[in-house]
């Protein structure tokens, strides 16, 4: 993946997590709104991208629940990420 795609996809994840938590067919399905379909995020590509914006500590864990049986995990920014995107109503 380039460095250009890797900073787009990783400006929608943070967009997309300004609205509030999400998980990660949540965010999927929010940056090909946001998008008017034109990003694509593949499952495997967005958990990429969240490790990397963890790492960077601008996207944290928010919960785990179930879901007709099956883990989903949530996402949220953190402080650092609203900040980042200067989004209004970030995690603190």
């Amino acid at each position: 993946m380039s460095r250009r795609a890797m900073n787009e996809r990783g400006s929608l994840v943070l967009t997309v997590l300004a609205e509030g938590a999400l998980h990660g067919h949540g965010i999927v399905r929010a940056v090909g709104e946001l998008t008017g379909e034109r990003v694509r995020l593949r499952v495997g590509a967005l958990f990429g991208v969240l490790d990397r914006l963890v790492a960077s500590g601008l996207v944290e864990h928010d919960r785990d629940e179930a879901h007709q049986g099956r883990p989903r995990r949530y996402y949220r920014l953190t402080g650092a990420g609203a900040r980042v995107g200067d989004f209004k109503g970030g995690a603190a």
